[in-house]
């Protein structure tokens, strides 16, 4: 039972994926369909609260059953040509049950964080014309890889390292990898690269699922707490009150238990609130009563867009820039790289101590370095070039 559960488990988010036959096209990642799992608006707070907790239960469930997986493994089974998939089309790459599960959820979620509506075109059963325009709100930042604050020293070292490639095929011609210095100048920073994009992925997935937080609810229950059964009227100079920090005046100022003291009507709001806090005094935390009786409310969930933006623009870019890499690395061996080329982040059993023997190796022996992908088409649609 133990290996069939995340098996049956991974089915059904299969299933459920790919239930929803609509999508708007957009680059790097595809929207949210309308289906019929979710009857309302693609762009509805249920939807994102659905396709939501669809990312979070795929990545619980991968860290139950494979931990040493991450987000950004998944990443290595797109190829550069695959860039712009749809979620409807990942069936066709022939991907992992697990990674297609992830890659589709991921793009439903970011789509559902991506879009905004104009209200006025929704109508009082929450649905909306589904030929109406969509407002994309990622994309005044589409063509500055750097919004955000996203650092940008990877792509940097790339354009870096291609001019060190570049300089040494034109002085070693094909037998470059032969020299020495290219352990320390080529091999071992294009890991290091590959690793600091690995990251800005893992954090772009992180705070997509992190832009996500709820909130309990109540409602006051039974009969108001009266101010006059937990204080006693002020009689004094003014004092400011402890909860509108305003001087109280000569006829509406108590004090309670503690000698605190409050406008009378400050006080009775806050002691009749539903809060954890309701029955405590603003200053020093004195039981003025007992809390007053309530019952459970509707859960708010509420969603961080302006994170979910920071985190959909750093997965598009480090993809992108791992192309690039990549683009390098066929430069280098002949062919792309192989899957699990960065997968280990450990210096000591890293890739790139793998690569540092293939540099005895011509580049059409590259035993298990073969192109994985269409080499055909390489990377031709990129948002930078190394020869910009």
């Amino acid at each position: 039972m133990t290996f069939v559960a995340p098996i049956l488990l991974s089915v059904f988010f299969t299933a459920v994926a790919y239930h929803h036959p609509q999508t708007h096209p957009f680059t790097h990642i595809t929207s949210t369909p309308t289906g019929s799992i979710m009857p309302l608006n693609p762009l509805s707070p249920a939807r994102r609260l659905e396709t939501w907790r669809h990312l979070a239960c795929i990545l619980d469930l991968q860290e139950r059953y494979d931990p040493n997986t991450t987000p950004s493994d998944h990443f290595e089974f797109l190829t550069p040509t695959d860039i712009n998939i749809r979620a409807d089309n990942l069936w066709k790459l022939g991907l992992p049950l697990m990674t297609q599960n992830f890659l589709c959820a991921l793009m439903h979620f970011q789509a559902a964080m991506r879009y905004t509506i104009e209200p006025s075109i929704i109508d009082s059963n929450g649905e909306i014309d589904q030929a109406a325009p969509l407002t994309d709100v990622l994309a005044p930042y589409l063509s500055d890889s750097s919004a955000f604050c996203r650092d940008e020293k990877p792509y940097a070292r790339i354009f870096e390292l291609q001019a060190k490639v570049d300089e040494l095929s034109e002085e070693f011609g094909e037998k470059f990898l032969w020299v020495p210095c290219v352990t320390d100048t080529i091999l071992k920073p294009m890991w290091e690269i590959g690793q600091a994009l690995r990251r800005q992925l893992n954090e772009g997935v992180q705070m997509l699922v992190g832009c996500y937080t709820s909130q309990d609810t109540y409602e006051p229950t039974g009969a108001d707490i009266q101010v006059s059964e937990v204080s006693s009227v002020y009689v004094g100079p003014p004092e400011v009150c402890a909860i509108c920090l305003e001087n109280t005046g000569a006829v509406n100022g108590v004090t309670t238990g503690c000698g605190h003291t409050f406008h009378s009507d400050c006080l009775a709001k806050m002691i009749n609130g539903v809060t954890d806090s309701s029955n405590l005094c603003s200053y020093c935390r004195f039981v003025i009563c007992e809390r007053r009786s309530r019952l459970p409310g509707p859960t708010q969930h509420i969603f961080d867009q302006h994170s979910a933006l920071v985190g959909i623009h750093a997965i598009a870019f480090a993809r992108e820039d791992l192309s690039c890499l990549k683009a390098l690395y066929k430069q280098v061996f002949g062919g792309f790289p192989p899957r699990i080329w960065l997968a280990d982040e450990d210096p000591e059993q890293c890739a790139w101590q793998t690569w540092e023997q293939l540099h005895e190796t011509p580049n059409n022996e590259l035993s298990g370095h073969e192109p994985e992908y269409d080499t055909e088409a390489d990377l031709g649609d990129h948002r930078r070039e190394f020869d910009d």
